[in-house]
């Protein structure tokens, strides 16, 4: 998350906060696959193990669709964004998926968003 979309947040009037965590975060930048053929995956479950999820070739669309989906769900929701590419090999349509980029989840006591990032 950049700062800029941090600052979209706050004009939104979207309460938020960053906690260290111990889950490996990457930017998009730094994992990008070699050939350029990567896309982001999203997705979101809630207490239910049910959600949302997603495939687009912009990071921030995708970080965009994570939060637009926490925000409609409950708190205790938890999303992550990954960088995936379609798996060639496979014989049905299926992606690689890489490190996760980050981790977001609804705070149960206030709603507001919690976003990971490493310690």
């Amino acid at each position: 998350m950049t700062f800029q979309d941090m600052l979209s947040l706050l004009a939104a009037g979207i309460r938020w906060r960053v906690e260290p965590s111990p889950r490996s975060s990457h930017t998009p930048q730094e994992y990008l696959f070699g050939d350029g053929d990567g896309f982001y995956a999203w997705g979101i479950t809630n207490g239910s193990r049910r959600g949302g999820c997603g495939v687009t070739s912009e990071y921030q669309r995708a970080t965009a669709r994570l939060i637009e989906a926490l925000l409609a769900s409950a708190p205790g929701a938890s999303g992550t964004i990954w960088c995936v590419r379609l798996d060639l090999a496979a014989r049905h349509p299926s992606y690689q998926y890489g490190p996760s980029l980050m981790h977001v989840r609804r705070d149960n006591a206030t709603g507001e968003l919690v976003f990971e990032r490493d310690g």
